[in-house]
């Protein structure tokens, strides 16, 4: 019996020009932005089209750009009949759209949310003077291992074990650069992530504690389908540990290695990807290939999974 998952992005898989080909066949991907847009009081849409890229890649823009995408593709989904998920997950920031595509907080309040998670994210940047960096090529261990003989220079960790042989570190400028070199040196290709700030890590506790503030605040409701929270890499459902455990998340590793092996065991056979790209599409099928991946981020890919869906219900 096939079971499906869908998989919401983080930041990374923002550029000029995402979802313009959605946007001319659906026009509840403009009326999205739109409604986006009124709330952070400035024109999202404009950006997502035309830029600039260093203007996207700052994380209180980026952030409401993915997930007014990942809302926008949920929508056209939905007024298609899309097959219903029996489990979600989100990658980092994609745990947002979760609890929007599950009804447990609303667009509008996690527009302002995510807003408000980047700039406190923002301000620890300008504090901590971090980085993030992708290390191609070597395990986890030897990364590690790299790491930790870096630390002399400042603060570096692990962060994202996004696949075996792909693992984001992150922390202190000085400490990340010379952590790169010497994991490049040992074999790593290095890539620079379109993020503008250390995610994952304990530096981001101070913004996790004023992001506290904000979602506590927030009246949680029951998720209408299953989230698999980052922290805990299990089903979460009760409301008040929703909370708890996305506070925690800012802080803490994402180990998407770990979540796709959860949903192996749970028997999902087939995964959704919601949102303008690939790249978890990419990371998944690194990790396995007993699951089945389609894409939503162009009117091909979303018939493509709208069928496929359809004709396994």
């Amino acid at each position: 019996m096939k079971k499906y998952g869908m998989i919401f992005p983080g930041q990374g898989g923002q550029h000029i020009g995402m979802l313009y080909e959605l946007s001319k066949k659906y026009s509840i991907v403009k009326k999205t932005f739109n409604i986006a847009s009124e709330i952070l009081n400035y024109d999202l849409w404009k950006l997502a089209q035309n830029g600039p890229k260093k203007d996207m890649d700052k994380t209180y823009k980026t952030q409401p750009l993915i997930l007014t995408s990942s809302i926008s593709i949920c929508k056209i989904w939905k007024n298609k009949n899309g097959i219903k998920p029996n489990i979600i997950v989100g990658h980092s920031l994609g745990e947002y759209s979760c609890l929007v595509y599950a009804k447990v907080i609303k667009f509008e309040c996690a527009i302002k949310l995510v807003e408000q998670r980047g700039k406190f994210m923002q301000q620890v940047l300008q504090k901590n003077n971090g980085l993030m960096k992708v290390i191609l090529g070597l395990n986890i261990k030897t990364i590690k291992k790299i790491c930790k003989r870096n630390k002399k220079y400042g603060f570096v960790t692990t962060t994202n074990y996004n696949t075996p042989y792909q693992t984001v570190i992150a922390g202190n400028k000085n400490s990340v650069e010379k952590t790169a070199e010497e994991c490049k040196i040992a074999g790593a290709k290095i890539i620079s992530l379109s993020i503008s700030v250390p995610a994952h890590c304990i530096l981001m506790k101070p913004a996790a504690n004023k992001l506290a503030k904000k979602i506590n605040k927030i009246k949680f409701k029951k998720p209408i389908y299953p989230i698999i929270s980052n922290s805990t890499i299990l089903c979460e459902t009760n409301p008040n540990i929703i909370k708890k455990k996305l506070i925690k998340q800012l802080y803490k590793s994402v180990n998407w290695i770990k979540i796709i092996k959860y949903i192996e065991s749970k028997k999902i056979t087939n995964l959704i990807e919601m949102g303008p790209g690939n790249i978890l599409s990419n990371l998944t099928q690194a990790i396995t290939k007993n699951i089945k991946i389609t894409q939503t981020n162009n009117p091909k890919n979303i018939s493509k999974s709208l069928k496929i869906n359809k004709e396994n219900k």
